[in-house]
């Protein structure tokens, strides 16, 4: 975009003006060769060693978040709670859960 706007004769100045992109970095782009591309990095979790495990927990026991946490701060997970919640929430919008009817009967008076 930023060498087509050079190549129409637009100035570095004007280009910054209409992209909002700083004029040095305008000027940057358009003088090299190839096109510039972001490098994102995968950022990992404390939560990560422990998500098989809270997975476990979940299917197995359906335990709550409060449980989960006490279990894995054992193994020594020193994270929030906030973390852990929201990772929860994940994992158990997928599951069925059946519901359960019952009925109350009276004693004959």
């Amino acid at each position: 975009m930023i060498k087509n706007m050079v190549e129409k004769g637009i100035s570095i100045s004007e280009i910054s003006r209409q992209t909002g992109i700083d004029r040095k970095t305008v000027r940057k782009y358009a003088n090299s060769r190839d096109v510039p591309l972001k490098k994102y990095s995968k950022r990992t979790s404390m939560l990560d060693p422990h998500k098989d495990k809270i997975k476990d927990l979940i299917e197995k026991y359906n335990l709550s978040n409060v449980r989960i946490l006490e279990e894995i701060r054992k193994d020594g997970y020193s994270g929030g709670k906030t973390i852990l919640g929201d990772y929860c929430v994940k994992i158990r919008k997928d599951r069925i859960i059946m519901a359960v009817s019952f009925s109350i009967v009276y004693p004959p008076v």
